[in-house]
């Protein structure tokens, strides 16, 4: 699977902050939510912080955070998330429900 071609990619040496977020994004839509949430932990903390795939990553990341029941890894990603977002989406507004309901924000 493309997944497994990327976590072997990784473990070769391709460590790039991108690689381990296209990584989290395979993950996470073959609902594999623990390595996904890895995953995109490892993208955020090697990212510089301009990265365009940035912000979607930390939108991912505190779903799978949420569905493994990480409420404090779920509300630090979405709050980046949210810190990111320039004008509010349908996306946005969903998140920000969310985070609420965890006592976030």
């Amino acid at each position: 699977s493309a997944a497994d071609a990327l976590g072997r990619a990784i473990r070769g040496g391709a460590g790039e902050a991108k690689t381990h977020y296209l990584f989290g994004e395979a993950l996470y839509d073959m609902d594999r939510e623990r390595a996904a949430a890895s995953a995109f932990a490892t993208a955020t903390q090697r990212a510089t912080g301009d990265e365009a795939w940035l912000t979607e990553a930390y939108r991912k990341a505190g779903y799978t955070h949420r569905a493994i029941n990480d409420r404090q890894g779920a509300i630090r990603a979405w709050q980046r998330y949210l810190d990111r977002i320039d004008e509010p989406t349908a996306e946005s507004r969903d998140v920000e429900r969310l985070l609420l309901r965890l006592g976030g924000r």
